[in-house]
């Protein structure tokens, strides 16, 4: 169900009806899709999607939007890159890589070069922005 929710990205507040939220650093989600498919690890800014809509009419078309990668620009569906997240409204759920997380308020942002990775060669090519991916 969707939720009224004030979200701030970058410190600019949005209140909408929240039916789901994701923040991304990578393009796959659950190994399955790659919703945030202009993901860069390495860029220092997370791909956001604001999912804000309702009725199972909505839910199916955006679903079927996601799966053939064209929720951009759909009703309800807004794209932003943004380096801090805050969900300010409390009790929302919210899971990590499929794992519960805690509830909001929450903040998200990145910490630049916080892991090293090691990658087979031409592994990086997808996710990061530099030759390091090479």
């Amino acid at each position: 169900r969707s939720r009224r929710t004030e979200i701030r990205l970058d410190g600019e507040t949005r209140v909408c009806e929240l039916y789901w939220l994701l923040v991304g650093n990578t393009r796959s989600y659950g190994g399955v899709v790659d919703i945030t498919f202009r993901a860069v690890a390495d860029d220092g800014l997370l791909d956001t999607y604001v999912f804000a809509g309702r009725g199972l009419p909505w839910v199916v078309r955006t679903g079927a939007r996601i799966a053939l990668r064209r929720q951009d620009g759909a009703a309800g569906v807004s794209f932003q890159r943004a380096r801090r997240v805050e969900v300010v409204s409390p009790g929302l759920h919210v899971q990590a890589d499929g794992e519960y997380f805690g509830e909001t308020p929450m903040t998200f942002s990145v910490a630049p070069r916080a892991l090293r990775v090691l990658l087979p060669r031409g592994g990086g090519r997808r996710i990061l922005s530099g030759s390091e991916g090479a």
